[in-house]
């Protein structure tokens, strides 16, 4: 089972919403902050979510144990992405400054405060580890995701290897079984910015096998904190 009884019961007391994370979107606080999707309004999401989980009673996150190995296998690589990215764009923005004021602009750019954004964004990805509650991705739930992948369910392609993520879109669901069968009633979240592996072609809907399943679990699918936000009512 993904939960033990004793942390079923746990979250229950809470009687909170639950946001499910998958490993892109706490990737996501420490990637390229030049990409043109990264806004102010779903980082201000994430950090309100993250505040109100850190009180442990208003919000209850859960990571599969699947998430964290994959944080582990490429948090470096996301993390030196990032600041290259950055330090390109600083060396642009310093150039066109500096034909700016060929041209009779006034003052200096200033972009020193950039620098150290990836280490502050991975200190705020690092918050949501202590005060997740691990969902474990082991038992039955590699049979389940590759009986996904042999017959092409999303997160599943014909052709693509997904075994990853129908581990642990798998293990979300054995969770979220656990706990509406214990009684919880309270919003249910997957949150991942990974919308080709979950949405049909083309359009913003999940796919109609995963809509059928998250709406047996009474579960969202969030492409983002603020949609997430939204839809934990929160």
């Amino acid at each position: 089972m993904s939960f033990r009884p004793d942390q079923v019961t746990a979250i229950c007391a809470l009687n909170a919403p639950v946001l499910f994370l998958d490993t892109c979107m706490l990737l996501d606080v420490v990637r390229d902050v030049t990409r043109e999707s990264v806004t102010s309004q779903n980082l201000s999401a994430c950090l309100a979510l993250l505040a109100l989980v850190e009180t442990r009673t208003d919000l209850v996150v859960c990571l599969a144990t699947q998430v964290k190995s994959e944080l582990n296998d490429n948090l470096s690589g996301v993390e030196d992405d990032s600041r290259a990215k950055l330090t390109k764009y600083v060396s642009e923005a310093l150039r066109i400054d500096q034909a700016a004021r060929l041209f009779g602009a006034t003052g200096a750019m200033n972009t020193g405060h950039l620098f150290d954004h990836v280490a502050r964004a991975r200190k705020a990805m690092d918050r949501w580890l202590p005060v997740a509650h691990e969902a474990s991705s082991e038992g039955d739930i590699p049979g389940r995701a590759w009986r996904r992948v042999s017959l092409g369910i999303a997160p599943a392609k014909k052709g693509k290897e997904s075994m990853k993520d129908c581990v642990v879109i798998e293990t979300y669901f054995e969770a979220a079984d656990q706990l509406r069968k214990a009684g919880l009633s309270t919003p249910f979240v997957f949150a991942s910015s990974n919308t080709k592996e979950y949405h049909e072609p083309n359009t913003s809907h999940l796919t109609p096998d995963l809509q059928s399943q998250f709406t047996l679990m009474g579960m969202e699918y969030a492409p983002n904190y603020g949609s997430a936000k939204h839809h934990l009512r929160l």
